[in-house]
């Protein structure tokens, strides 16, 4: 091996050790929280074996503390479960292209990829410091204000690495003053030298009165995962995740104090909600999870997000954001491409990738992973 090869070796060793010894910290936390609770059970050693012997074939040895919090979480004992850990450093970067995947997750540029689906209404875009209006038009400053106040309020977000709803801000204009949700209070040149570069500043969505009653403060998404075969190409939705703010908060991530409730493939509630803890609910925010309930424009939200899928040529795993306005339209918040979170589905519905796990293990054994180290100095 060339001196440059051993060099990435080495980095990416390093980062992918960082990454095992933070989310080692993060499930056994989960499990000191839990224990404390409930009796929590033991693998029967033929899963544990068998989970074991699965995850080997990757080249590296899974951490027996996933499969025994994911099979009391859920209470689904399962050898297919894939640890977080595995997911980040192997599955992840061997399914996408890492390479790639800052500028598929671009906010400011989704129109140029999915365009041809429903999107958040884009008042002003700033791309390298640049501002350009929803079709790529250079802006001036006084336009940008103009667009800005003629809302009675507004999203501001990063263009890239919002996850977990990181400065996610409302702001609500107020004669010349910008009120964010958070209690601040800037003028618009102050807002701007806020936020500095590569942001996009949104219309609020009015979200369907069927998504809205779970929590009217947030906007509150479905998430769906999908993977695209590298054998048949074909698009597969493997779950969906129903996930509603806290009371009071913007952003409807569990990172947020919001709640991922458990959807089944046919789009009815599974009954069950977790929080980034693995706490269960059977109600949240007063409401009762029923388990027969469907969601409202279900079958509508599939169809968008198997078609979508498709134009992310270089990644299969992908977590979709999706809303419904209300006038009952289909919109593509974001879609995640790297650092997908999986917890959720394996705390509700079961191993991530289900009966493709075998096929997923197997391509992982045999392809090369991609590494990306992105900052700046």
């Amino acid at each position: 091996m060339s001196a440059v090869g051993i060099a990435k070796r080495s980095i990416a060793c390093f980062f992918n050790f960082r990454v095992r010894m933070i989310l080692h910290k993060k499930v056994k936390a989960i499990e000191r929280l839990q224990t404390r609770k409930y009796a929590w059970q033991n693998p029967s050693p033929e899963i544990l074996s068998s989970y074991r012997k699965l995850w080997e074939k990757t080249g590296y040895k899974a951490d027996p503390a996933w499969l025994k919090m994911y099979g009391n979480i859920s209470g689904n004992w399962d050898h297919r479960y894939i640890p977080e850990t595995l997911y980040y450093i192997v599955a992840e970067p061997c399914l996408n292209n890492k390479s790639f995947s800052k500028c598929f997750s671009d906010k400011n540029l989704s129109s140029l990829f999915i365009g041809e689906f429903e999107l958040p209404c884009i008042l002003a875009s700033n791309i390298e410091g640049v501002y350009y209006d929803e079709g790529f038009n250079i802006n001036d400053f006084q336009h940008i204000k103009e667009q800005i106040f003629s809302q009675k309020e507004f999203i501001i977000k990063p263009a890239t690495d919002s996850g977990g709803g990181k400065d996610v801000t409302l702001w609500k204009t107020e004669g010349e003053k910008l009120i964010s949700s958070k209690g601040e209070v800037l003028t618009f040149p102050g807002l701007l030298e806020k936020y500095r570069k590569n942001f996009v500043i949104q219309k609020v969505i009015d979200q369907h009165p069927f998504y809205k009653q779970f929590n009217d403060s947030s906007v509150n998404t479905l998430r769906v995962f999908t993977y695209r075969s590298p054998v048949t190409e074909e698009v597969h939705l493997l779950h969906y995740i129903l996930r509603v703010g806290a009371p009071g908060m913007v952003t409807d991530n569990q990172a947020s104090g919001g709640f991922a409730c458990g959807v089944t493939k046919d789009g009815k509630l599974s009954g069950v909600a977790v929080d980034k803890k693995g706490n269960r609910y059977n109600s949240i925010n007063g409401i009762v999870l029923d388990k027969n309930l469907r969601l409202e424009f279900f079958d509508e939200i599939s169809d968008t997000v198997k078609r979508a899928a498709r134009k992310f040529y270089y990644s299969r795993l992908l977590g979709f954001d999706i809303c419904v306005d209300k006038d009952g339209k289909i919109i593509i918040i974001e879609v995640n491409n790297q650092n997908n979170e999986i917890n959720f589905y394996q705390m509700t519905e079961g191993p991530l990738f289900g009966e493709y796990t075998g096929e997923v293990v197997d391509w992982c054994a045999k392809n090369r992973r991609t590494f990306m180290i992105d900052y700046e100095i």
